[in-house]
């Protein structure tokens, strides 16, 4: 099962306002899912909004099919 977490990244207070917060937002995907879909550490990943779903994809995706495809 996949898990969202949210969490207080840091605070600033710029010269005129209040203060800000930044959240750091992770996806836990089981290791097993990652093995399956080929993905490494580090690697980037791209995202598309669709409805209220969000589709996540390596940036290299068109490079793989290429490779697949001969």
């Amino acid at each position: 099962m996949a898990k969202l977490q949210i969490a207080l990244s840091y605070k600033y207070k710029p010269k005129e306002g209040k203060t800000k917060e930044h959240y750091k937002v992770s996806i836990n995907i089981p290791y097993e899912l990652v093995g399956r879909l080929g993905w490494t550490k580090g690697e980037e990943l791209e995202f598309e909004v669709e409805g209220n779903a969000l589709r996540v994809k390596p940036k290299r995706a068109i490079l793989r099919r290429q490779v697949t495809s001969k």
